[in-house]
């Protein structure tokens, strides 16, 4: 697939591959939808903006939250769910104290851990007809770990919505999405 676009984005970078025989201003055209809807998706879901979607939701600011905010809370909480609790979407109080912890250079107690993952283990929030409803304090909600691939699909698919006679890859470090006939080679890097 050799047009290819990479772009910092989401933080990460964000490789955008479509085939050869793509002519200049549809790869732009894709290329340029692409990114705009992964720059509009972080916008709802970033925990490091205090303007998005999310971060205003979790102060309370807003009752309501958007058709894609709902459908990414509605995400985590079914990930919470199917990992029974492995993943969680209040991980940021766990994210904190380990951060408390490098700064001091002192190891949390077991029991203090133990009493911190009691404490995250209900959802904070719940569903209530296509509606997410705070049941609980929202400054830990941290959906990170599924955001990502959830806005590479959301991007990618529009492209293929748009521009189904294509093939295109997306690839935000790892998380990939990939719509076309070809068989793609991907490496997994040995994490060790």
């Amino acid at each position: 697939m050799p047009h290819f676009r990479h772009h910092p984005l989401i933080g990460t970078f964000v490789d955008i591959r479509l085939p050869d025989d793509t002519d200049h201003d549809t790869a732009e055209l894709i290329d340029a939808l692409v990114v705009t809807e992964m720059e509009r998706r972080e916008r709802i879901c970033s925990i490091f903006d205090p303007m998005s979607e999310l971060s205003c939701w979790r102060r309370g600011e807003s009752a309501a939250t958007s058709p894609a905010l709902t459908e990414l809370l509605a995400l985590g909480l079914r990930w919470q769910h199917d990992t029974e609790g492995y993943f969680n979407t209040a991980s940021r109080a766990l994210t904190a104290r380990w951060q408390r912890a490098e700064e001091s250079g002192r190891l949390p107690e077991p029991a203090e851990l133990a009493e911190l993952a009691s404490s995250i283990a209900t959802p904070r929030y719940r569903l209530d007809n296509g509606r997410a409803v705070p049941i609980g304090n929202l400054n830990d909600i941290d959906l990170n770990a599924v955001a990502k691939g959830w806005i590479v699909d959301q991007a990618a698919e529009l492209a293929h919505l748009q521009f189904s006679d294509r093939a295109l890859l997306v690839d935000a470090g790892g998380d990939m999405r990939y719509f076309g006939t070809v068989p793609v080679v991907i490496g997994i890097e040995n994490p060790l």
